[in-house]
């Protein structure tokens, strides 16, 4: 039996899940990003722009996309890619795993940690990649 007949496809034929992009913004002077709405999608991976001032990228959630809280794992870590991981000079792709974003309604990215939220130089857009919900 193939991978892909064990894969939930969530009725669609073959696993074909109808692709969503959506992009947020961190402007310049800050560390918080808009929020995305999940109704319209689950991100699955985000994509870091290729200027980027030296920090990690965290997350916050809100269920009514006006309180929002920092997220953490069911082990109790900050959900964050390390500075280390982002390069300064080029893009870099990396995935969201699925259990920690699927119950939130509002996703923002924040510059930083939660608990050191760092200010971005420009403006940087940041690419969420995902599946139509």
């Amino acid at each position: 039996m193939s991978w892909r007949r064990m894969m939930p496809t969530f009725g669609f034929p073959h696993g074909a899940l109808p692709r969503a992009t959506a992009t947020l913004t961190i402007p310049a002077g800050q560390s918080a990003s808009d929020a995305l709405d999940t109704a319209d999608m689950i991100p699955l991976g985000v994509i870091t722009p290729g200027a980027w001032t030296e920090a990690a990228l965290s997350f916050q959630v809100s269920a009514d996309g006006s309180t929002w809280i920092p997220l953490y794992d069911q082990y109790g870590s900050e959900v964050s890619i390390p500075s280390s991981a982002i390069p300064t000079g080029a893009a870099r792709a990396f995935s969201i795993a699925l259990a920690n974003v699927a119950a939130w309604r509002f996703i923002r990215l924040v510059s930083g940690t939660n608990a050191t939220p760092a200010s971005q130089a420009a403006s940087r857009s940041i690419v969420l990649l995902g599946v139509r919900a």
